[in-house]
């Protein structure tokens, strides 16, 4: 799945990652052309390698951040989600996008604005899934500080959105991917443990 949009959305691509391989207990890599926010995970969160470019041999799920760069080298047979924000060069990008590439899913970091559901809409066209998440510069720090996925600090619609995008990746039923995440708050804990030298 490719994440692409000029925008801080580690957050959504951290928890689809983390949630991932909770569920297929796996490899999970999140390739990403940009290490503004993730140079403070120190190369892994919640057991999810951070790298910037694919490793040879990786059998893995590869989750592809892109903000300015489309990484992979092909995209076929590839789920494009397409975020943006409403501030007026990041939305101007992601329009810009998709008309270029086939987008499947768009989400939208929202704030309060002029622009409306109707506008984005017309602009962004017609998109197969699209969804609304509040913009939370606050989730993104807890994120950072803590260096695991906290799901009881995540909103309900947060994780609502996250669970449809992994449901994508994983091709499963959604309610099933609801029930894991407990599992991936006590995985990520015990891996900040062991990062801090308490477990072995």
């Amino acid at each position: 799945m490719l994440f692409v949009g000029n925008c801080e959305k580690y957050d959504v691509v951290v928890s689809v990652a983390s949630l991932v391989k909770t569920i297929t207990k796996g490899d999970v890599a999140i390739v990403t052309d940009s290490d503004h926010s993730y140079k403070y995970f120190d190369g892994e969160v919640s057991g999810v390698q951070i790298l910037k470019t694919v490793p040879t041999n990786f059998n893995g799920v590869i989750i592809y951040d892109c903000y300015q760069v489309i990484v992979p080298d092909s995209l076929e047979g590839m789920k494009v989600v397409l975020f943006t924000t409403l501030d007026r060069p990041t939305y101007e990008y992601s329009v810009s996008l998709s008309q270029r590439i086939k987008t499947d899913v768009l989400i939208s970091l929202y704030e309060d604005c002029i622009i409306d559901e109707k506008s984005i809409d017309l602009n962004f066209g017609i998109i197969e899934q699209k969804f609304e998440i509040e913009n939370q510069p606050g989730r993104r720090i807890d994120m950072l500080h803590e260096e695991r996925i906290n799901y009881k600090k995540l909103d309900k619609a947060f994780r609502g959105v996250v669970d449809e995008l992994v449901a994508m990746i994983l091709d499963k039923d959604v309610k099933e991917v609801k029930k894991y995440w407990e599992a991936l708050d006590k995985s990520g804990y015990g891996g900040l443990l062991r990062k801090k030298g308490i477990l072995g």
